[in-house]
């Protein structure tokens, strides 16, 4: 098993038991890239025998900046002649700071250097998440892993004992929320059934987001009447998403109660006009 591939995420708990069990029976490097804070993280992850490493804004020591370049990198640093096995987050944040064609060239570079160096690297990802174009081309270069499981493919690795200690947390980096808001594509009405909605308001839940507006539309049979009901709250969650970021990045404007209120009704879907009237104020006279 050598090269790129993907891994549906369902939730952080269970990639990264899918990850330790995948390892605990083969010698390699292993490496964390993760949206986690590296505290966070290390309540997933063994640290003996594992590079950690938080993809992230903030600066440290153990911080990698969500591009291509920063990412490949630190990866060719660490790969070095050592076989590894990488787990690697935040694939959406990257192509989002990137654009689709830069991430495809990385990922077309790092499959290359995985399969000729003995690697693999393994992307944790919500198919959803991603353009059907983007996804079929994704797919094509790093295919599905099915399943959270332990794999005999391991074998084909070769052994080694990585012969350093993995970076201990920076207590001095500031704490990033486990939840990430990210802009998930429009869901069209053809082809828009129940164990698609379903999966939606997974992902919306996940992130915080109150889903109780979406009950209607799993109890009709009406699949229009459904989709009409969804397309309402996909907009407000759309203009949520993009509130909530502003409020984050406003943060030096407004106090930690007013960020902690303002996310909270932002989260709930039931008072967005007014928080973002609210902020439009604040931030035309701070």
């Amino acid at each position: 098993m050598l090269g790129l591939y993907t891994l549906e995420h369902v939730s952080h708990d269970a990639t990264y038991s899918w990850f330790e069990a995948a390892t605990e029976t083969v010698d390699v490097n292993r490496i964390c890239i993760s949206r986690l804070p590296l505290r966070a993280l290390l309540r997933h992850v063994s640290p003996s025998g594992t590079r950690c490493f938080w993809l992230s804004d903030h600066q440290g020591p153990a911080s990698i900046p969500p591009t291509c370049d920063e990412v490949e990198s630190r990866l060719n640093k660490e790969f070095d002649a050592i076989p590894s096995f990488v787990l690697l987050e935040g694939l959406d944040w990257i192509l989002n700071n990137d654009g689709e064609e830069t991430v495809l060239q990385f990922l077309q570079r790092l499959d290359q250097r995985c399969r000729s160096g003995n690697h693999v690297v393994v992307f944790p990802v919500d198919p959803l998440v991603f353009s059907s174009r983007f996804w079929s081309r994704l797919h094509s270069i790093a295919p599905m892993l099915q399943g959270h499981h332990g794999y005999d493919e391991t074998d084909n690795i070769p052994s080694v004992t990585p012969n350093y200690e993995p970076d201990l947390p920076d207590t001095t980096q500031p704490k990033e929320q486990e939840r990430t808001l990210v802009q998930l594509v429009e869901l069209p009405r053809r082809g828009f059934n129940k164990t698609i909605l379903s999966k939606r308001m997974l992902q919306w839940k996940r992130m915080g987001i109150d889903i109780s507006d979406l009950e209607p539309a799993m109890a009709t049979e009406d699949m229009d009447k459904a989709h009409g009901i969804y397309s309402e709250v996909e907009s407000l969650v759309k203009v949520a998403v993009d509130l909530c970021r502003l409020v984050d990045a406003s943060r030096d404007k407004l106090t930690v109660t007013e960020r902690e209120i303002m996310t909270f009704k932002i989260m709930q879907l039931s008072s967005v006009s007014e928080v973002k009237q609210r902020l439009e104020e604040i931030l035309a006279t701070r």
